[in-house]
């Protein structure tokens, strides 16, 4: 259970998902919100949602656009990603040019 706003769309619409895809949906949301002190998606119409979701219409806050690195909105946007087999998986996440900007050796 928990928010539909959180909720990937595989999940909102009722179709079996794989959870640790699902889960990286959400992080997508979760990271989505700290960047942007906004929700991507707005839950209180569900067909609305999924069309959001579906159609990519989330967007980062004009006045914050230039202050959030290429990257962070490049790990967002594939963690945003209506197809789940095209999201990013944890490995993918953790390997990211976003999160590994400092260090040269990939993690496992």
């Amino acid at each position: 259970s928990g928010s539909a706003a959180y909720a990937a769309p595989e999940v909102v619409c009722g179709r079996p998902y794989d959870p640790k895809l699902a889960d990286a949906w959400s992080l997508g949301v979760i990271l989505f919100i700290m960047l942007n002190a906004k929700m991507p998606f707005d839950d209180s119409n569900l067909s609305k949602l999924l069309d959001d979701q579906r159609n990519k219409k989330f967007a980062f806050r004009r006045k914050l656009q230039d202050h959030i690195s290429a990257q962070a909105k490049a790990t967002v946007a594939v963690l945003l990603e209506p197809e789940p087999h095209a999201r990013w998986n944890l490995r993918e996440i953790l390997n990211c040019s976003w999160l590994r900007a400092d260090e040269e050796e990939p993690l496992a």
